[in-house]
């Protein structure tokens, strides 16, 4: 569910349950300049999530990135099934419709899946969106 703000969208989903654990990490930690910055000031390192259920696997790798200074964040997702490269069904869900891969010949959980996702913030705009018809 979509809300305005972070502040908006903890109130409502965060703070009513304190029971769930919160992984809460400042990336600015590990970019330019950052505590947790290598040496080597051309190469920021991120940390690594890995996230086990059942067999399944995935690890989540933030990286901070910047394009002609614009700053954005990634986060590659990449999957294990049984300890083995495995593929990412994903959607996304924006005004009330649900988007997802388009075909791409393999499939996790009956969805359309590729061996890597990359999740992406950056710079926020809108476009229009011309229909299939």
């Amino acid at each position: 569910m979509a809300k305005g703000t972070f502040t908006e969208f903890s109130k409502d989903y965060i703070e009513p349950r304190p029971d769930r654990v919160v992984l809460d990490l400042d990336l600015d930690d590990w970019s330019d300049n950052g505590p947790r910055q290598t040496e080597d000031k051309d190469r920021a390192i991120s940390p690594f999530i890995v996230l086990r259920y059942q067999g399944k696997t995935m690890v989540l790798n933030p990286l901070m990135l910047k394009v002609e200074g614009d700053a954005y964040m990634d986060v590659d997702v990449h999957a294990f099934d049984g300890g083995e490269d495995a593929t990412i069904g994903v959607m996304s869900m924006g005004d009330g419709y649900r988007h997802t891969l388009t075909e791409t010949g393999t499939t996790s959980h009956g969805w359309n899946s590729d061996p890597l996702v990359v999740l992406l913030v950056g710079e926020q705009k809108k476009v229009e969106v011309k229909s299939a018809d």
